[in-house]
């Protein structure tokens, strides 16, 4: 059943993440055993305050390694390893993890251990990345 279902949804950060806000309030609803992690949590978006569960992990940091002025810089996303412990803890059967960041490479690594299914959910880049 639906209601027994324990999903994870893997956020390194929501800080300008409110257009997810609306989607996980629908979500856990009909799967009420959802825990939204993430590494930087600006607090919920008017309307949604308590409407999903968050917990924080560590903490997001962007390691830019260009210095770029102008675009998007070139980097990657630093995050807490310590996301293993609380999968491991909270036992999922579902884990969405947003784009390619440590956390996806994590989840899928425990995937033997935790015995969890991963659905890496991508939802878009700027022209500036792709190219």
């Amino acid at each position: 059943m639906a209601a027994d279902l324990r999903v994870a949804w893997l956020f390194p950060s929501l800080r300008l993440g409110n257009y997810w806000h609306p989607v996980l309030s629908e979500f856990t609803k009909t799967y009420p055993q959802t825990i939204v992690y993430t590494g930087d949590w600006p607090g919920f978006s008017p309307g949604f305050e308590g409407a999903f569960t968050v917990e924080t992990v560590g903490r997001m940091q962007f390691m830019d390694l260009t210095q770029s002025k102008t675009g998007y810089g070139q980097g990657f996303i630093k995050v807490s390893p310590a996301i293993v412990g609380r999968l491991l803890r909270f036992k999922p059967d579902v884990i969405f993890t947003s784009g390619f960041c440590l956390w996806s490479i994590l989840s899928l690594l425990f995937k033997p251990v935790g015995g969890w299914r991963v659905v890496i959910v991508y939802d878009g880049s700027s022209p500036g990345v792709d190219y």
